[in-house]
């Protein structure tokens, strides 16, 4: 899961989480209804990468989508690189907000 969004003047956030089966946080999302009670803590920190470079990598899995997903967003439009995102089939492909300049491929496993 990643924090896409938050919002401090209406005290709203947004949440992408990658279903799979097995994962806490998709097993979570798949039981919480409307008016559920979560607690959040953090941000634990993170890595800050510079706006600077002259290209740029980004791979995962399914489980790192929303995380490739919001590091494409937050980019700058002129960045230039590649993307890779591992998923089972085209049905768990996503739309992506990437700069121009970056090159998104999709992995299907097999």
């Amino acid at each position: 899961y990643t924090v896409r969004r938050y919002d401090p003047a209406s005290g709203e956030i947004d949440i992408d989480i990658a279903w799979h089966d097995g994962g806490l946080a998709s097993d979570w999302a798949s039981a919480a209804r409307p008016g559920a009670v979560v607690h959040v803590a953090g941000p634990p920190g993170g890595l800050i990468v510079p706006p600077t470079y002259d290209r740029y990598l980004l791979a995962g899995d399914i489980t790192a989508l929303p995380a490739v997903a919001r590091w494409l967003e937050e980019m700058p439009r002129t960045a230039r690189g590649w993307a890779f995102v591992e998923v089972a089939d085209a049905s768990q492909e996503i739309e992506l907000w990437a700069p121009e300049g970056v090159e998104v491929r999709w992995l299907h496993r097999g």
